[in-house]
């Protein structure tokens, strides 16, 4: 799972990374959370000028949440004149705000079910009464992240702490809060009020997390999560970045035996639908995946192959030293498993998987996107690589030719494709992907570039001339 963040659009049961890959700029996250929080405030004023201003009455069903007669129960009424005067028809601005801090302060309450009961019952809609908690919540844990995001540190500023910048101890708390913090949050959502309610974004990335799950299911789900997720930080952080032989078996039971305990609760499908959902061979695959357009089948073949060639490699690195013949086997096994995905997808949809799965693709998509390149354009430029690359070894295995002479013409080459990048992408973006383009840079020093299927670069280089003395 990746590290939380506090904003609308966030997965609220996430818990930072292993501090084999420390939780990204901590400090700018918790600045970040605290300016959101001060904006809740702000959103709280946009909501209860909301209320203020609907038409429909309270339910009659308020129990002793809300006293009859009340400033909420006023501003129910359309013909009451502070109802009047809160909806800005009548009155003084500075009157129509004292009346709404009046009619916050009978709605407010630091007891989070007492303030989701009465705003319910005043006919807050769930949506509007989610980011209202949510920001409670943020505030009631805003101080604490802040301090052990503050920590003062003994070291010279020429200096850094190695692989995790928290330290074992700290990593373990911010991510206690953080499980802490989506428990609080799930707890005072629970009613059933909230389930069938217009999602927003935190909800929407948990049904993207538990699909079509019952919330019961899911809840119980999150709570083998958190409780998996806790043990696996403390042995992250005991690990200190070093991933010794016997750490990897201790995380490797850890999956083991959460599988098993997620077995218990789900069924099959469900198991296999969780787990493809939030798998890590998911994660890698989405930028491919989003590139490639790909439909929910071609996903899940693409997903089937990619979980097979990743437990293939984990079972080998838990085999001990690797052998040159269990290499080889992983990889004929892969070979077979991209054939087997070739015919499920056929060959246009294959190469368009493998395109998108190239980083240098990728990374001229970026390009492309922030220069405002079409498509076709950009595809146009990436193939310039093959056809650039074949004539490359072309040139390199031409036997009429000398060496200075090979060498020229790769040079020649090198200068004639990075005036078509240009002239196909504009001089920024052009100049923006010859720079990242080190075959590019090969074809400069003379070398002729191939690329195989896997992704690997080869680069056969020319003999140096070598210097005569006279």
């Amino acid at each position: 799972m990746g590290g939380f963040r506090f904003c609308a659009e966030t997965n609220l049961d996430e818990v930072p990374p292993n501090p084999a890959q420390p939780l990204p700029r901590a400090a700018q996250v918790v600045k970040k959370s605290l300016v959101l929080f001060v904006g809740s405030l702000g959103l709280n004023a946009i909501l209860l000028g909301w209320f203020v201003a609907r038409r429909a009455e309270v339910p009659a069903a308020t129990g002793d949440k809300i006293v009859p007669g009340s400033t909420v129960m006023a501003a129910a009424d359309p013909t009451n004149p502070v109802r009047r005067e809160i909806a800005g028809s009548a009155g003084p601005a500075d009157k129509v705000a004292a009346n709404t801090t009046t009619l916050w302060a009978s709605l407010d309450s630091a007891d989070l079910p007492t303030l989701i009961a009465r705003l319910r019952a005043a006919g807050f809609p769930a949506n509007l009464i989610r980011e209202i908690v949510s920001g409670r919540i943020d505030a009631h844990f805003a101080t604490r992240m802040k301090e052990i995001a503050a920590k003062p540190s003994d070291r010279p500023y020429w200096k850094t702490e190695r692989l995790n910048p928290f330290g074992p101890q700290n990593y373990e708390a911010m991510s206690q809060l953080y499980r802490e913090r989506a428990r609080m949050l799930r707890e005072a959502l629970a009613d059933p009020f909230f389930v069938d309610a217009p999602l927003g974004g935190a909800e929407l990335e948990r049904r993207r997390q538990f699909g079509s799950l019952p919330k019961d299911k899911a809840d119980a789900v999150q709570r083998i999560a958190d409780d998996y997720a806790e043990m696996t930080t403390k042995i992250n952080a005991a690990m200190g970045g070093i991933r010794l032989p016997e750490d990897k078996e201790q995380l490797a039971l850890l999956e083991r035996e959460k599988r098993a305990d997620l077995a218990a609760v789900l069924t099959p499908q469900e198991l296999e639908d969780y787990e493809m959902r939030t798998s890590p061979v998911t994660s890698r695959l989405r930028t491919a995946l989003t590139l490639m357009d790909a439909t929910e089948e071609e996903f899940r073949a693409i997903y089937a192959m990619q979980r097979a060639q990743t437990d293939s490699r984990e079972s080998l690195s838990f085999s001990g030293p690797v052998s040159g013949a269990n290499w080889q086997e992983v990889q004929r096994l892969a070979a077979e498993q991209a054939k087997a995905l070739k015919a499920a997808l056929g060959e246009a949809r294959y190469a368009d998987y493998e395109r998108s799965s190239d980083r240098e693709f990728q990374q001229l998509n970026q390009i492309a996107q922030r220069e405002n390149v079409s498509r076709e354009a950009t595809l146009q430029a990436y193939n310039l690589r093959e056809t650039t690359t074949r004539e490359s070894n072309r040139i390199f295995d031409d036997a009429t030719l000398t060496t200075e002479q090979k060498r020229a013409a790769l040079q020649a080459l090198a200068q004639n494709t990075k005036t078509q990048m240009r002239n196909t992408l504009g001089q920024a973006a052009g100049d923006a992907y010859i720079q990242s383009a080190g075959w590019v840079k090969a074809l400069e020093n003379g070398q002729a570039v191939s690329f195989s299927a896997g992704g690997g670069t080869r680069m056969r280089s020319l003999p140096v001339a070598k210097n005569v003395n006279p």
